[in-house]
């Protein structure tokens, strides 16, 4: 029998790597979240010593050797977890002397191994040698020319002899490393043939006794998504009926496993762990070349070490794994509720439907815990690879009501057809898409948001062109109602009042339930009158009950404080009618009136010293000048010109006498002017009384 050329797994069999005894533990446990992790866990009975392979997707494996959890349930411990390396298949080819992907068979593959030593078996002989080559024989046969391939040896005894292939029942190879690196080749081409992206983890498991592995780990996976039906039943209830939407991108079936599916984000990062890193060391200079610096050290700060384990703590994670003989669990704190909502069989919205409603349970367990909320699928739960699923986690009859919803900036003429819902299951209702059927027939569609239980939702789901609204807006002042002095102004408040007019008409021929968004301005506030039924974060919401044919106006009115101010300083520029005005109107304060008279009064009166002032520097200016002329006049005429002598005294008496008067209006009016900066200061207010009465 000749040796088959085209496998070459046959070429030194024997020494082969043998592998050790593998266990695959099956999956059991799948919980996804909402932030595109998955956790994952594993669980198997495994006997002996043994090793055990966990594989996952290429970008997944930094998060593997970030959570991997294997726990040993019984004797023995768990050994090293040894897993593929980082490098290139191209990369670990080169590592070797030669490469078996360049052969296409044996002869090839024969003429990389020049000198190593073989074990040739020829018509039952035994030979032993070293390769030297290969040789290409012609012979004729029947006039043709038939070529064959001979494998040269050096046999050690001086001799080189040649074997035809065709004689050959088997060659062996004699060189263990030689062999182990055709066996790891072959074996690096099988794995690079089954996936080329797939990483392998191997976990070693010593111990002889029969007993279970426990494996865990959180590897990037899709986000389990929801969508919802609700069902406009004719006795006026809502019925929900809710689907988690779950994706198996994995090259493994989630076969029977147990599903849960959380509602919430924990905090998740990617931390390269799988490439090894060098990091990067520096160059030091050879000793005695360059001297030292000074190298000052930090200061420490004193401070509790919050992160030391305290030593019960410490007892208890030492504990820990005899306590998780059972199973180890990875449950969320929190009371469980069971529900048991009544199962849909389908059929015609109605009475009938709901008959059938309570034929079969959903079986699922809710559990809060704080902020978060999961969904346990009690049964087990199937998903093949490379498929999605949609699992039933909600199917319930709800409090609701059909209404529709104005909101004139994203439709101004028309508002929406909405249901109010209120979510009286035991759940947390997760966000997604809502379809909603009416009548036997397809009505709309919504979005949900998170909905926490008792908590309530409006859901536009189509237009409402049986109810029609025209808005009308109008803009107008009114009186001032408060005066205020503060810092030398008088400020005079008053209210701008923006009305917005709603014009309903219920073309329908049913009562409606119109819920008006009337959006809520900054600085603004809502004047007496209708009243908003509740507000969100940027709108009120009015509530108007319309019968069929007819129509209804909703008037919202809003008030936002303005305010003029004049100087007190340029009292002298203010309108006569003005000061008239504030000094005419009945204050709450009676004493903001004695007081703005004052400020008027003294302002008016500083102005007037201030006047004098001017006029009296103005006749100084004149006497001294007056003077002058007389000095001018005696130079000129000479010593004997009495009457200038005379006008001049007269002048410097008046000077006198006018700087003197000068002086004290000077110190008058500085004593006067600190005064009434400081009383300027004063901060006081008064409504007024007309004002008052309108508000009673």
């Amino acid at each position: 029998m000749g040796v088959d050329w085209n496998n070459l797994s046959q070429l030194g069999a024997s020494h082969m790597p043998k592998k050790a005894k593998t266990n695959h533990i099956p999956l059991t446990k799948v919980v996804l979240y909402k932030h595109g992790m998955g956790y994952f866990e594993r669980c198997g009975k495994i006997a002996g010593p043994t090793s055990v392979p966990i594989f996952c997707a290429a970008e997944a494996i930094d998060d593997m050797l970030k959570s991997l959890l294997v726990l040993n349930l019984g004797a023995g411990r768990v050994g090293a977890v040894t897993y593929d390396s980082s490098k290139t298949t191209q990369m670990r080819f080169e590592e070797f002397g030669f490469d078996i992907r360049n052969s296409r068979g044996l002869v090839d593959l024969l003429g990389q191994l020049k000198g190593t030593p073989v074990k040739v078996t020829v018509s039952g002989q035994s030979i032993t040698g070293r390769v030297m080559g290969l040789d290409t024989v012609e012979h004729i046969v029947a006039d043709k020319t038939v070529r064959e391939q001979q494998l040269v040896i050096y046999t050690g005894e001086r001799t080189i002899k040649r074997y035809n292939f065709s004689s050959i029942t088997a060659i062996s190879i004699e060189d263990d490393a030689v062999a182990k690196e055709i066996g790891q080749q072959l074996e690096l081409l099988f794995d690079t043939s089954k996936k080329k992206d797939k990483k392998r983890l191997q976990i070693a498991v010593e111990g002889t006794a029969n007993r279970e592995l426990f494996v865990a780990y959180s590897i990037p996976s899709p986000i389990w998504k929801t969508s919802y039906r609700l069902v406009f039943v004719p006795d006026g209830s809502l019925l929900l009926q809710g689907m988690a939407i779950v994706d198996n991108v994995q090259e493994e079936d989630w076969a029977n496993v147990e599903m849960t599916l959380v509602s919430a984000a924990p905090i998740s990062f990617i931390q390269p762990l799988y490439d090894p890193i060098q990091p990067h060391r520096r160059t030091i200079a050879p000793q005695g070349v360059i001297a030292s610096g000074p190298v000052l050290a930090e200061r420490a700060q004193q401070q509790e070490l919050a992160w030391a384990m305290p030593m019960e703590v410490a007892a208890t994670a030492a504990a820990a794994p005899a306590k998780a003989q059972s199973r180890a669990k990875l449950a969320m704190l929190g009371q469980t509720q069971e529900m048991a909502a009544p199962g849909f069989a389908g059929g015609s919205p109605g009475l009938a439907m709901q008959a059938a409603f309570a034929e079969e349970e959903l079986r699922i367990v809710a559990e809060p815990s704080g902020e978060l909320f999961e969904y346990k699928i009690t049964r087990p739960v199937t998903v093949p690879h490379n498929s999605s699923a949609l699992i039933p986690l909600v199917q319930q009859t709800i409090e609701g009501e059909r209404i529709s919803l104005y909101n004139a900036e994203k439709n101004s003429k028309f508002p929406y057809a909405a249901v109010r819902m209120k979510n009286t299951t035991d759940l947390t209702l997760e966000a997604g898409p809502v379809t909603v059927m009416e009548e036997h027939a397809y009505a709309g569609e919504a979005m949900l948001d998170v909905l926490k239980p008792n908590d309530s939702r409006m859901l536009p789901y189509a237009i409402d062109q049986g109810c029609h609204v025209i808005l009308r807006s109008d803009t107008f002042r009114k009186p001032v109602w408060r005066v205020r002095s503060t810092f030398g102004f008088i400020y005079m408040d008053y209210r701008e009042q923006f009305k917005q007019i709603y014009h309903i008409e219920n073309l329908s021929d049913r009562k409606k339930v119109v819920y008006i968004e009337h959006p809520i301005h900054a600085g603004m506030n809502l004047a007496q009158g209708v009243k908003p039924v509740e507000a969100t974060q940027n709108h009120h919401r009015f509530k108007v009950q319309i019968d069929a044919g007819k129509k209804h106006n909703l008037e919202v009115i809003e008030e936002s404080d303005a305010s003029y101010h004049m100087r007190i300083e340029n009292v002298e520029a203010i309108d006569g009618r003005q000061l008239d005005w504030l000094l005419q109107q009945n204050y709450v304060n009676k004493d903001f009136l004695n007081f703005l008279s004052w400020l008027f009064q003294e302002r008016s009166e500083i102005l007037g010293l201030l006047e004098n002032r001017r006029q009296l520097e103005s006749k100084i200016a004149q006497y001294k000048a007056n003077q002058e002329r007389a000095r001018e006049n005696i130079k000129s005429l000479g010593t004997t010109s009495e009457r200038y002598r005379q006008a001049i005294d007269e002048a410097e008496d008046k000077i006198l006498q006018a700087t003197q008067e000068l002086n004290e209006l000077n110190n008058t009016i500085s004593t006067r002017e600190r005064k009434f900066v400081e009383m300027m200061k004063v901060e006081l207010m008064s409504e007024l009384e007309q004002e008052v009465v309108q508000k009673k």
